[in-house]
């Protein structure tokens, strides 16, 4: 499936052992190879605050509430 993504918005957490992270969330359409969008899904990207370059990892969550950690 191909993607594309919208405008991303970035929110700060921190943990219960005082550590900092922040996550982004954008939107990624899943298109079949004929590029007909079959799924809209709302992706997380998680970050830490002191290493923006390197992403920890992503997950994507549907309008039913069903998380997927890759596609």
């Amino acid at each position: 499936m191909l993607a594309s993504k919208a405008a991303l918005m970035k929110t700060e957490i921190t943990v219960k052992d005082g550590n900092k992270y922040f996550y982004t969330t954008s939107f990624y359409n899943a298109e079949n190879p004929l590029g007909v969008i079959k799924a809209t899904l709302k992706e997380y990207s998680l970050y830490k605050i002191d290493d923006s370059e390197n992403l920890i990892g992503k997950s994507y969550k549907t309008d039913d509430g069903n998380w997927y950690d890759c596609l």
